[in-house]
């Protein structure tokens, strides 16, 4: 046993000092780049520009100045961004998109359809008929960010 954590406290002190490991992510809304959320990634790097596969659509939320992303079968493509972040920014993002998300894998067209892209997506029920849909693409021309 005593071995086992003297591994364990060299392992530590190895990692100590190293940056986290970093995580490709997907924004559709206000944290993408001129996003009124977008400060919220300082310091990570965009990547490219990107769409999701025909699984999903996008409607305002109720509250009105931002988007959501709901999982639909009968979905459209919807474009975004992909972010390489850290996974100490995670966290801040989970607070940032509230307890009405959940982090999950989301599926892109190439080239990011091989890759482990997470995104935020509504952990809700939406009627659809009481919240206006928005398209492919959240942008100021629809009242939005």
């Amino acid at each position: 046993m005593a071995a086992l954590v003297r591994i364990m406290e060299d392992i530590n002190k190895k990692l100590q000092g190293k940056p986290a490991p970093k995580v490709l992510i997907f924004v559709y809304g206000t944290l993408k780049r001129n996003g009124s959320l977008n400060s919220h990634l300082h310091g990570q790097e965009f990547v490219a520009e990107a769409t999701t596969q025909a699984l999903y659509r996008m409607y305002r939320h109720q509250d009105g100045w931002y988007p959501i992303l709901v999982e639909d079968e009968n979905g459209i493509e919807i474009e975004g961004e992909v972010w390489r972040v850290s996974q100490d920014v995670i966290p801040v993002l989970d607070r940032v998109e509230g307890d009405e998300y959940q982090r999950t894998v989301i599926r892109l067209k190439p080239p990011f359809d091989e890759e482990l892209v997470k995104a935020w997506v509504y952990d809700g029920k939406v009627r659809q008929d009481e919240l206006p849909e928005l398209g492919p693409c959240w942008r100021a021309s629809n009242g939005t960010q």
